[in-house]
């Protein structure tokens, strides 16, 4: 036999490559890349949707990272660092490497404020702040102190101007004011006009009878409280906020126990809430 004849048959079998077309998996990374880009993306529209303007402010400052644009210590930072507490120090930087800073984020730590009812709070503030201002200023004036009442009610802030027996609010049995008085109104004029509430004026009196005929303490009342709705809207107080203006005469004392004390003879000037302004409308 001849060596050719003698050599053994060799077979090569070379697979076949590929892995593409509908039996591949490459598509199936491609896929769920896609979906993850649009779950980010929905997710970013809800947010969006679903915060307040400062919400979104303290999620924005908590990834808020400033980079140093240059190498080493010759950057805009001149190779400083702003730490969390705010100050600043010096950070040994090698050379080539960019420092960077990060800033601390509004309230970081603390539960995001919740929405409030705005309307309420801002009133509840503003009377808060009106009684501080008025009770700073007779303070200042001690003389003044024993001739206002600031206090809260169920309808709003009602101030009270008071009589006392050596220093009346008006020329006694009229209703002429006097200088006291008008210190007092334009004080009170000066604050209540910050803000927009309405406002009820009453005038009321002792209990002792007036002798002039037909005139009593209810047309006195009455006078005194529009002498005082008068002096507020020369001082500042728009006339279209005063929605009441009445004559109590002597039908709520003050001092209910004595009925003829001077601190029954008073102005009453309410600011009321919105609620009250509304049950009052309606």
């Amino acid at each position: 036999m001849s060596r050719k004849q003698s050599s053994p048959i060799i077979v090569i079998k070379r697979p076949k490559k590929g892995g593409g077309g509908h039996h591949g998996g490459a598509w199936k990374i491609a896929y769920a890349d896609f979906v993850t880009a649009m779950m980010a993306f929905f997710l970013l529209l809800w947010l969006l949707g679903a915060t307040t303007e400062e919400q979104r402010k303290g999620i924005s400052d908590y990834f808020n990272v400033v980079t140093n644009s240059g190498g080493g210590s010759n950057g805009v930072l001149q190779g400083k660092v702003i730490d969390i507490a705010g100050g600043q120090r010096t950070a040994a930087t090698p050379s080539g490497m960019t420092p960077i800073v990060l800033m601390p984020a509004p309230g970081l730590g603390r539960p995001l404020p919740q929405p409030t009812d705005d309307g309420a709070s801002r009133e509840e503030a503003a009377f808060a702040e009106i009684e501080r201002n008025l009770e700073a200023a007779v303070k200042d004036s001690p003389e003044l102190a024993g001739n206002m009442l600031v206090e809260r009610t169920p309808d709003g802030l009602r101030i009270q101007l008071i009589d006392q027996e050596r220093s009346p609010m008006f020329a006694s049995g009229s209703a002429v004011i006097v200088p006291r008085m008008e210190q007092l109104l334009k004080l009170v004029a000066a604050m209540v006009a910050r803000v927009p509430n309405t406002i009820a004026i009453g005038g009321h009196t002792d209990a002792h009878p007036l002798q002039r005929g037909d005139y009593s303490n209810w047309e006195l009342s009455a006078e005194r409280a529009n002498a005082a709705r008068r002096l507020l809207v020369a001082n500042g107080v728009p006339e279209s906020r005063i929605v009441r203006v009445l004559g109590l005469a002597d039908r709520q004392p003050l001092i209910k126990d004595d009925p003829m004390a001077a601190s029954n003879r008073r102005i009453s000037i309410l600011l009321m809430s919105m609620r009250a302004a509304k049950d009052a409308a309606s």
